[in-house]
């Protein structure tokens, strides 16, 4: 059997010929973090930490990663079994990166192959299956489900794996009747494996080996003036190499050829796949003084975590590149992270101009096998500044010199799926443990970050000015409550030249109330100006499809989810009502109410597809775009927007939280927020500090060129003060009143929290499970310090047919939140409640829904 052993903080044991790896699987194991394998005497010298290996589990085969190397057994165990395979000649996880994996597998309560799922490229684990084939000399089947079993494997040729089997029968007795049939020997099973699905690309390539004088040169320009023309392009090519993909069939062949009398060589290389594509050098600007303060302020030697906080347009990627340039010269790498893939082509394209080559990308867009290649520049030192999203902070980087983390307040730099873990705080993480600066970089900075600024645990870096000297927008806040409820009543006339409203499609439901506008006086006219200078406008809402609910008109219910507690969402394009949550979708031509079967449902609300359709009636020769999850689902869909945008091409933008940070467009001239108060409704103690971030960085999207910028904001809340303050770009005033409001109410950063989330398929026995551990935990964190909330359902109560209860428990320390949490976890895993509900651990949640 394989040994199970507590992590291992060692370094590679330093026996030149070691006998047995630690390896920790890619496969959650409950309470296990790494086994003990025996190396094989023929890969003694081979296998080396960092490695991928293939190991036996049980009756199957596993892919794991070599975390440790011992000369004997660390533990007294029995028999030992042997590593199956390697399946890398070099190590693909560095020892920093595994130090980071298991810190955060600590913190965040998780096994450490969950951690490795997240960090590693996806695709990367071999596949192990039991394949089923007909017995030589079979019985007749009993029944009718083992005839088509046996039917069913015996038309497969190679054999059919289990899931193939189940798949096509879609019966759920399947297993147990296979294993009724392995057993009076009708069928055999076998294992069978499969290498990783991403594979390393390989090319031939044609190379030179030896000149020609000239008397073999006219010889074969007599006989084979075929190969003569392929030895000259050979010959005059850069490095005397050539791809043979650059070959038509006659030039391969005549390569061939030449290889065959040894005057060509022909080799299988390794071949990148691009992940970008290159950028053209730029000079260097001007800096500013407070951007020369900046960048000397930061010691490049030691761990210590600054905060940049600059106003929009002052510069602060102008001081992430010149610090990773300070950092590039003293020969060690530069890892920066940005909150969304939407942000990286900007980051990456900057970044290019001044490193070209080195400069790798990381994020989910990615294809499996460009993310693979990327991978392995980066371990290989070939790549020294990574630009990648949250999931970069696991990168391979040789040598790291320098953290940057740009938009740190980002709520998207939380994973809110599988591993918990905030991209964030990870990087704070892996500067310490590489003992490098960190810079956290953000005009709006999170609530947190700030006060640890404010104790001085943080150094505060300002850039309280816009470069050039240009001013910051000029922002209006329009009181719809003063235009009778909506944003303008019919009367308010159109552009010059405007086309009526569409009708709705034959079958779609009508809105409520077809007159109303999503403009008010003051927006519609500034969007008129704005295009008559021929400057560009970006409109703002944070809400996706044509209209953000469905309700009826005689029993006033809405078109709801059938899995979840939400409103469907009308995508009049699609002609579908779809639920942003989990993917349902039904026909929006169905307007007749589920619930009454009486009434006809009406659209209510707006969302980004309405306000693109109704500005295209109003300004018909404007060339509009759209910047929100449905318009970029295509791969490069949201770079072909975004580079049209830039360059110019459209003259007004539409888009949700996609289009409010770094996009840097000096047409800009004119900002919209048509409804400020989305993210005030959010029922989360951090919807006044969304709100404020969120208007802060759309709204400094504006003037970022030589014209100044205008915004305008419509709301039915003008005088909250995340809106008054961010009207004012008055982060110091914002601050203060939200500290105040957090301390009262014990909310971060004067709280260490967490969230236990318990999903079940009935809305009761959830609860109830809930309740019962709560009701045992009460003592355990009394004693801790630790204070818990609830439970009670969750304000998303429904979620892909699971209800949802939470328990919040705060403290004012994180070991005793850690304690208290560890001793929860054990006694659920311990109770039968866990076998039909799963317990969710969310430590420092960002989202409270």
């Amino acid at each position: 059997m394989s040994a199970d052993v507590s992590p291992q903080e060692s370094a590679a044991f330093p026996s030149p010929q070691p006998g047995y790896a630690e390896v920790a699987l890619l496969r959650t194991l409950p309470g296990r973090e790494a086994l003990i394998y025996a190396v094989p005497e023929a890969w003694h010298g081979r296998v080396r930490r960092g490695m991928r290996v293939v190991a036996p589990l049980g009756s199957r085969h596993e892919t794991g990663i070599v975390i440790a190397l011992h000369a004997t057994p660390p533990l007294a165990v029995g028999k030992i079994r042997a590593i199956a395979d390697v399946l890398d000649a070099e190590a693909i996880v560095s020892d920093e990166v595994f130090e980071l994996c298991r810190w955060s597998a600590r913190y965040y309560l998780a096994g450490l192959a969950d951690v490795l799922a997240v960090a590693l490229p996806g695709g990367l684990r071999a596949r192990s299956a039991r394949l089923l084939r007909l017995a030589a000399a079979a019985p007749t089947p009993k029944d009718v489900l083992e005839a088509a079993i046996v039917e069913r494997v015996a038309a497969s040729e190679d054999g059919l794996t289990m899931a193939a089997l189940a798949r096509a029968l879609g019966s759920r007795d399947a297993a147990r009747a296979v294993r009724t049939l392995v057993r009076r020997g009708i069928l055999t099973s076998e294992e069978f494996r499969a290498g990783p699905p991403v594979k390393t690309r390989y090319v031939t390539v044609f190379g030179l080996a030896r000149e020609l004088d000239s008397s073999e040169a006219a010889s074969l320009a007599r006989r084979a003036p075929r190969q003569l023309a392929c030895y000259e392009r050979l010959r005059t090519a850069s490095d005397q190499r050539l791809d043979a993909t650059a070959l038509d069939a006659g030039g391969r062949a005549a390569a061939a050829a030449l290889a065959k009398r040894g005057i060509v060589s022909r080799m299988r290389v390794e071949r990148y796949r691009d992940a970008g594509e290159p950028a053209a050098s730029v000079p260097e600007p001007e800096l500013t003084d407070a951007q020369r303060a900046a960048i000397a302020a930061v010691a490049p030697d030691a761990f210590r975590t600054f905060l940049l906080h600059g106003v929009t347009g002052s510069g602060k990627t102008e001081v992430y590149l010149r610090l990773a340039a300070r950092t590039r010269a003293a020969g060690r790498s530069v890892l920066m992270l940005v909150p969304e893939i939407a942000l990286t082509h900007q980051l990456v394209a900057r970044a290019q101009e001044r490193f070209g080559s080195a400069v790798a990308i990381v994020h989910s867009g990615l294809a499996p096998g460009q993310r693979w290649d990327e991978w392995r520049r980066i371990a290989r030192g070939e790549a020294r500044v990574v630009v990648g999203t949250r999931s970069a902070v696991f990168a391979p980087l040789v040598d790291l010199g320098l953290v940057i983390v740009d938009e740190e307040h980002d709520a998207a730099y939380k994973q809110d799926e599988g591993l918990r873990y905030h991209g964030r705080d990870l990087a704070i993480v892996r500067a310490k443990l590489a003992g490098v600066p960190v810079v956290l970089g953000s005009a709006t900075p999170s609530i947190e970050s700030h006060q640890q600024a404010l104790d001085g645990k943080y150094r505060l870096l300002t850039l309280p000015e816009r470069v050039h000297g240009r001013p910051l927008p000029e922002v209006t806040i329009v009181d719809l409550r003063s235009l009778g409820g909506r944003p303008v009543a019919a009367s308010v006339p159109s552009a010059p030249g405007a086309a009526a409203p569409a009708a709705p499609a034959a079958g779609m439901p009508p809105p409520a109330r077809p007159e109303a506008s999503l403009f008010s006086p003051v927006l519609l006219t500034a969007i008129a100006e704005t295009l008559d200078r021929g400057e560009q406008t970006l409109l703002f809402l944070n809400r996706r499809g044509f209209a953000s609910a469905m309700h009826c008109l005689v029993c006033g219910e809405p078109a709801g989810c059938p899995s979840c507690s939400v409103s469907l969402t009308l995508h009049r394009r699609r002609a579908a009502l779809l639920c942003h949550h989990c993917g349902y979708a039904r026909s929006a031509r169905e307007v007749v109410c589920a619930a009454c079967r009486r009434g006809t449902l009406v659209a209510l609300g707006l969302g980004t597809e309405r306000v693109e359709a109704e500005v295209a009636d109003r300004f018909p020769t404007a060339r509009v775009g759209r910047l929100d999850r449905d318009t970029t689902l295509r791969q490069g869909a949201q770079r072909r927007i975004l580079d049209a945008w830039s360059s110019g091409k459209l003259d007004v933008l539409i888009g949700t939280q996609m289009v409010a940070k770094g996009h840097d467009v000096p047409g800009v001239t004119l900002v919209g927020v048509l409804l400020a108060d989305v993210a005030l409704s959010m029922p989360d103690f951090r919807a006044a500090e969304r709100a404020f971030q969120l208007l802060t960085q759309v709204a400094g999207r504006a003037g970022r060129g030589a014209l100044p910028g205008r915004v305008v904001v419509q709301t039915y809340r003008p005088t909250h003060h995340s809106l008054t303050a961010a009207a004012a770009h008055d982060y110091a005033a914002f601050a203060p009143a939200e500290l105040a409001a957090r301390r009262e109410t014990a909310y971060p950063p004067f709280a260490r929290l967490a969230v236990l989330r318990f999903e079940g398929p009935d809305f009761e026995r959830t609860g109830t499970c809930a309740d019962r551990l709560a009701a045992g935990a009460r003592t355990v964190a009394a004693a801790q310090g630790v204070a818990l909330r609830g439970p009670a359902p969750a304000p998303l109560e429904r979620l892909r047919d699971r209800y949802r209860w939470q328990l919040v428990l705060t403290a004012a320390s994180v070991r005793a939140l850690h304690e208290t949490l560890a001793a929860l976890r054990a006694a659920w895993r311990a109770s039968p409640d866990a076998r039909t509900v799963r317990l969710i651990v969310d430590v420092d949640p960002v989202s409270m829904l």
